[in-house]
C-alpha cells in the first residue's frame, strides 16, 4: 500500500495581542521580536479531509467445473459441482414445511435426502443413498409401510399363554388391536442391521488400522488426517435401527400410524450406516481392504445425497470430495461471480414429497422417540440433521405432545426418578445433621463411605457410634475398653478390600480381563460377598435390644427372647442336619422377637390353607386347566377370608420357616390334631419357672440388665467358636448342613467334655456351664473362680488357636512390644504355672494385649468383636422375678470404693443398687445417715428421652454391636 500523502498545513501568523491584555500573574516582560506567536497560544494546524472511496467488490468467472448455479435468499448463490441438480432454498418452505410428507418423510426437512451443510463429525453423510423410483416403490429399505407387513395373529410364543387380566402382552397381531411385523418380515429386517452393524465395526477397526501404520508419509495438514480426526460411528444409529426393529416386533404398538413413523425410522438409520459403511470403503488404503474400495463405486455420483460447503470448508474438503465423486454445493455471494449464460437456473422440486399425509400429521397417541418425528417449522436448517440424528434435543421437546399410553409411562419413570431423588434429598440432609455435630468431615467422610462399603460391620459400629448407651445396656469391662481405644487404630485391618470374585488383583491380566466381565454379574457377585459379611448369631445381639425407640419395645423382645432362649440352643443340633436352618442377621432377629412376625406367620398358614382348598375343589372340575392355576392364585390371593384369632400363648402353633426351618415347620403343621390340639416347640421361662411377661419385667429393669448380661455372654461363647473352627474340627465338633461353621451344643454334656470346649467356656463363663433350660448352671465349684494367672491362660490358649492367629502376626509385626503366637505359647507350659516368669507390670501388660489381640483377631475375621462385659457373681437368682428374688441389703453410699464412684459416673459401670427399683429411706433401713442438706438417695426410672432419642441421625434400624466409649 502506497504511504498516505502528508497534508499541507500552512500557519497564519495574527498580531500579538496588547500588553494590558495578559493575565496578571503572567511575566511582562517583552518577547524578543522575530518569533512567530511569541506570547500567544499556538493554534493547531488545519487539515484537508478527502473521503475515501468504497473498494469495488472484483467480479470473477466461476470455475469450469461449477455445473449449475442456484440463487437463494439475501444475494446468496449455491454453486453445484459433479452435480445437475438445483436445491430448492429451504427457508422459503420452512413456513408450510410442518409434519411428515406424503411418502411418510419429513418433507423439506428430510435430511437424508436434501442437502445439508457439513457436519465434521460426520462427512459420511454426503454418502447418503437416494432411491430410483423402483426402490422407492418395491424396496423394503424405502418404501413406505403398508398394512400387509403386519400380521394377523398373536405370536406363536405369545399365544400359548392366554390373555391374563386384561393386560396387553407383547407380539400381539392386529386381530388384537395391535401392529408388529410379520415373521418372515421380521427377520429380514434383523438379517440386514444385523450384517451391515457387522460391516460397520469391520471398516472401523480397518480406518483405526490405517491411521496408525499410513500416515507417516502424509502432510500434517492433510484432508484425510483431519477427516479421521474428527470423524465419529454413527452411535445412535446402531440403537436405533435395533429399537425400532424390536419396536416394530414386540413394542405393543396400538395404531398404524406409529408403525408407519418407527418403519421409516428404521430405513433412516440403516441408509445413515450403510453410508457410513460406505464412505469408510472409499478412503480406505485399497492393500488393507481389497474389495472394499470397489464396493461405493457401484453406486453413481447422481445417487448420493451430497454435501453443501461455506466459509472454510471450501478450501478443505472441495477437493476430497471431488475426487470420490461426491456432489459438493459451494456458497457464494451474487455480486462477485460472473457466472455463464445457461448455469444459473431456477431451483428444483425436493427430492421427496412433500405434498401432506394427513393420517400421519392429525395422529395424537405419539409413544415413539421425540426425534423420530419431524421438529418443528421454525427449526433453523443447519439444525436440522444434528437434531434428527439426536445430538441436539428438538426445540419442541418441552412442551411435544405424547399419547396416553406414553404419558403413563413417562408418569412412572418420572415417578421413579423423584423417588430417587428423595433418596438423595434424605441422604444429604443426614450429611447435613453429621455435619452439625462433626463440623466440615471433608476427607474424612470419602473414608467413612469407603470403608463402610467394604466392611457392614464397620457401618454398624459407625452407625452407632453416635447414640448414648442406654441405661439397661451392660456394663462394658474398663479394661476392655482401653483396648478397643488402641484397636481402633488398625480398623484398616476390618475394612481391607474385598477380593474380586471372578479374578485375582495380582494376576498380570487383571486389568485386561477385570473389564469383560458384565457389570451386572460383578455386582451380583459383590453382593454376595457382602452377604457373608454380615453378622449372623445365634442367640439375638445386644443392639437388637438397645436400637427401638421405646421401653416397651425392648421389653417386648426381651420377653420373646427368654421365651425363644432354649430353642435358640437347639437350633444348632437342627442346624446340623437341616440347611434351612442359619444363623440369623440382626434384622431377622428384630423382626422374630416381635408379635408381629408370629401373627403374619398365623395369617400366611390359613390363607395358603384357603387357597390350596380352593384349588383343590377347582381341580375337580372338568373343564380345569392347570395352565390357569398362577391367574386363580392370584385371584384367590386378593379375597377376604376369616382369621384364626391370634394368641401369643401358642405363638408357635404354625411354626415359622424363617425361625425353625421349613422341615421342623412341616412337621409341626402335621402334629396338629383335630381337635387342634397342638404339641409346642420347648418354652422359654425365668429361672423362677415364671414365664417373662411384660407385666412382669416392664417394671424390672435390674432383671432386664442381668439377662441382657447373659445373652451376650453366650454371643461371645459363640463367638469365640467361630474364631476357631480348625480347633473344633479337630475336637470332633460337627459342621453345619450348609457348611461354613462348627458350633458346638453347650446345652450337652458330652460335647462340653471336648478339651476345646470346655476351655471356652472356661474362658467366658468360668466354671459355670450352660443349662438345658438355657441359663447358667453348676454345682458349688461354680462359685469358685479361678486365679488371675489362670483365667487369662484360658483366653490365651483359645486366642493363640484362633484361624487368624498367624495372620494377626503378620500385620503386627512392625511392632516390636507385640506378643507373637510362640511367645506367648512359651508364657504358658503345659506342665507349670502360666506366666510365672512375669512380674505384676509385664502381666499387666499381656493381659492388654490379649485384649487387643481378641479384637484384632476379630477385626481379621471381618467383623465387630462381641463386648466383654463385666460378669456378675455366680447367683442364679439374679434371673429370677422380682417376686421370687431374694431381697438384696443395700449398700452404704460412703462405702462405694471411690473408683467405683468414677466408673459410674463415667458410664463405665453401674451402681451396685438396682438401677430400676426405688431405694428405700433411711428411716426404712433403720441406718443412720448424715444429712448432708442434698437428697443423698436418688430415684432411677426408665427416662423417656430414650423412647425418641437418635430421630434425626438414622432413618432406619441399624445392626451393630459396637458402642463408643
Amino acid at each position: 500500500m502506497a504511504p498516505r500523502p502528508r497534508p499541507n498545513v500552512q500557519f497564519v501568523p495574527e498580531s500579538p495581542p496588547p500588553p494590558d491584555s495578559l493575565p496578571a500573574h503572567k511575566s511582562s516582560a517583552r518577547t524578543p521580536d522575530g518569533l512567530p506567536f511569541a506570547g500567544q497560544k499556538r493554534p493547531l494546524p488545519k487539515f484537508k479531509k478527502t473521503g475515501q472511496p468504497k473498494p469495488i467488490p472484483s467480479i470473477r468467472l466461476i470455475p469450469d467445473d461449477v455445473e449449475v448455479a442456484v440463487q437463494w435468499p439475501d444475494g446468496r448463490l449455491l454453486l453445484g459441482v459433479g452435480t445437475t441438480y438445483r436445491p430448492p432454498p429451504p427457508e422459503e418452505c420452512l413456513s408450510h414445511a410442518t409434519g411428515f410428507g406424503g411418502d411418510g418423510l419429513w418433507r423439506w426437512h428430510e435430511y437424508t435426502r436434501q442437502p445439508q451443510l457439513l457436519d465434521h463429525t460426520a462427512p459420511f453423510m454426503a454418502w447418503a443413498h437416494l432411491p430410483t423410483l423402483e426402490q422407492k416403490a418395491e424396496s423394503i429399505l424405502y418404501r413406505r409401510a403398508s398394512r400387509h407387513d403386519c400380521a394377523l395373529c398373536p405370536d406363536a410364543a405369545v399365544e400359548q399363554r392366554k390373555k391374563l387380566g386384561g393386560k396387553k402382552k407383547f407380539g400381539m397381531g392386529t386381530r388384537n388391536g395391535m401392529y408388529r411385523l410379520t415373521d418372515q418380515l421380521y427377520d429380514e429386517l434383523k438379517s440386514r442391521h444385523t450384517a451391515l452393524r457387522g460391516q460397520c465395526e469391520l471398516v472401523t477397526d480397518l480406518l483405526k488400522r490405517a491411521s496408525k501404520e499410513c500416515m507417516q508419509g502424509l502432510n500434517p495438514e492433510s484432508v484425510i488426517r483431519v477427516i479421521l480426526a474428527n470423524v465419529r460411528e454413527p452411535v445412535r444409529e446402531y440403537f436405533d435401527i435395533i429399537h425400532a426393529c424390536e419396536r416394530l416386533r414386540y413394542g405393543c404398538i396400538s395404531a398404524f400410524p406409529e408403525f408407519d413413523v418407527c418403519f421409516t425410522a428404521y430405513q433412516r438409520a440403516h441408509n445413515i450406516m450403510l453410508a457410513y459403511f460406505d464412505f469408510a470403503c472409499s478412503i480406505l488404503p485399497p492393500h488393507l481392504a481389497p474389495g472394499l474400495a470397489e464396493l461405493p463405486k457401484l453406486t453413481q455420483s447422481d445417487c448420493r445425497r451430497g454435501v453443501v460447503l461455506a466459509g472454510e470448508d471450501i478450501k478443505t474438503y472441495i477437493r476430497f470430495f471431488k475426487a470420490h465423486k461426491i456432489p459438493v454445493w459451494v456458497y457464494a455471494a451474487m455480486n462477485t461471480l460472473a457466472i455463464p449464460k445457461g448455469r444459473l437456473g431456477p431451483p428444483d422440486s425436493p427430492r421427496c414429497d412433500v405434498s401432506t399425509c394427513d393420517v400421519l400429521n392429525d395422529f395424537k397417541q405419539r409413544s415413539l422417540p421425540s426425534r423420530w418425528y419431524p421438529p418443528p417449522p421454525h427449526c433453523p436448517w443447519a439444525l436440522i440433521e444434528p437434531i434428527g440424528r439426536g445430538y441436539l434435543p428438538p426445540p419442541d421437546q418441552d412442551y411435544f405432545e405424547l399419547g396416553q399410553e406414553a404419558q403413563k409411562k413417562k408418569r412412572k419413570l418420572d415417578r421413579v426418578l423423584q423417588r430417587e431423588e428423595d433418596v438423595r434429598v434424605a441422604n444429604k440432609r443426614k450429611l447435613e445433621n453429621l455435619k452439625k455435630v462433626f463440623g466440615n468431615l471433608g476427607s474424612s467422610l470419602e473414608r467413612y463411605q469407603q470403608m463402610a462399603a467394604r466392611s457392614p460391620a464397620a457401618q454398624r459400629y459407625f452407625a452407632n457410634k453416635l447414640k448414648p448407651r442406654p441405661p439397661f445396656a451392660p456394663a462394658v469391662d474398663r479394661n476392655y475398653l482401653v483396648a478397643l481405644d488402641a484397636g481402633s487404630k488398625h480398623i484398616d485391618l476390618l475394612t481391607r478390600p474385598l477380593q474380586h470374585p471372578v479374578i485375582s488383583t495380582s494376576d498380570p491380566n487383571f486389568h485386561v480381563e477385570a473389564p469383560k466381565i458384565p457389570r451386572d454379574r460383578l455386582d451380583e457377585l459383590v453382593k454376595a460377598q457382602h452377604g457373608d459379611l454380615k453378622l449372623r448369631t445365634w442367640v439375638p445381639p445386644l443392639s437388637v435390644f438397645t436400637n427401638p425407640y421405646s421401653w416397651q419395645k425392648t421389653v417386648e423382645m426381651v420377653c420373646n427372647a427368654v421365651t425363644l432362649l432354649p430353642t435358640a440352643l437347639e437350633r444348632i443340633t437342627v442346624a446340623r442336619r437341616c440347611s434351612d436352618v442359619q444363623p440369623l442377621s440382626p434384622a431377622e432377629w428384630r423382626d422374630i422377637l416381635t408379635v408381629k412376625h408370629w401373627k403374619n406367620v398365623w395369617h400366611d398358614h390359613h390363607r395358603k390353607k384357603y387357597i390350596e382348598d380352593e384349588l383343590a375343589k377347582l381341580r375337580r372340575g372338568e373343564d380345569w386347566d392347570e395352565a390357569n392355576a398362577p391367574a386363580a392364585r392370584k385371584k384367590l390371593q386378593a379375597d377376604q377370608i376369616p382369621m384364626e384369632r391370634y394368641d401369643h400363648n401358642e405363638f408357635d402353633k404354625y411354626g415359622s420357616a424363617k425361625y425353625f426351618g421349613q422341615t421342623l415347620t412341616d412337621n409341626k403343621i402335621a402334629s396338629l390334631t383335630a381337635a387342634g390340639e397342638n404339641t409346642c416347640f420347648t418354652r422359654g421361662y425365668l429361672a423362677c419357672g415364671h414365664p417373662a411377661t411384660s407385666e412382669r419385667l416392664v417394671e424390672d429393669p435390674d432383671l432386664i440388665h442381668n439377662i441382657l448380661i447373659w445373652l451376650e455372654q453366650l454371643e461371645q461363647l459363640y463367638w469365640l467358636c467361630d474364631l476357631n473352627s480348625q480347633a473344633l474340627a479337630r475336637d470332633g465338633i460337627l459342621g453345619l448342613a450348609g457348611g461354613g461353621r462348627r458350633t458346638p451344643d453347650f446345652t450337652d454334656e458330652e460335647e462340653r467334655q471336648r478339651p476345646f470346649v470346655a476351655l471356652i467356656l472356661q474362658s467366658v463363663i468360668h466354671r459355670q456351664v450352660v443349662g438345658l433350660d438355657g441359663w447358667p448352671a453348676g454345682g458349688k465349684q461354680a462359685e469358685e473362680t479361678f486365679e488371675a494367672q489362670y483365667d487369662v491362660s484360658h483366653l490365651t490358649k483359645v486366642l493363640i488357636s484362633a484361624d487368624h492367629a498367624l495372620f494377626v502376626d503378620q500385620y503386627m509385626e512392625r511392632d516390636l512390644d507385640w506378643y507373637t503366637v510362640q511367645d506367648l505359647k512359651d508364657l504358658i507350659p503345659e506342665d507349670g504355672e502360666p506366666f510365672a516368669s512375669l512380674d505384676d507390670d509385664e502381666f499387666n501388660n499381656v493381659q492388654e494385649q490379649l485384649l487387643l489381640r481378641y479384637i484384632l483377631t476379630s477385626f481379621a475375621a471381618r467383623q465387630w468383636p462381641v463386648e466383654m462385659v463385666q460378669l456378675p457373681e455366680h447367683d442364679i437368682n439374679l434371673y429370677k422375678c422380682k417376686e421370687c428374688r431374694p431381697e438384696k441389703l443395700p449398700v452404704r453410699r460412703e462405702e462405694i470404693d471411690p473408683a467405683a464412684a468414677l466408673s459410674v459416673s463415667l458410664g463405665v459401670m453401674s451402681l451396685p443398687s438396682s438401677p430400676g427399683v426405688k431405694d428405700l429411706t433411711p428411716n426404712e433401713l433403720n441406718l443412720a445417715v448424715e444429712d448432708t442438706g442434698i437428697g443423698t438417695w436418688f430415684e432411677y426410672e426408665p427416662d423417656p428421652f430414650w423412647e425418641t432419642y437418635d430421630g434425626h441421625l438414622s432413618d432406619e434400624p441399624v445392626e451393630n454391636e459396637g458402642f463408643s466409649d
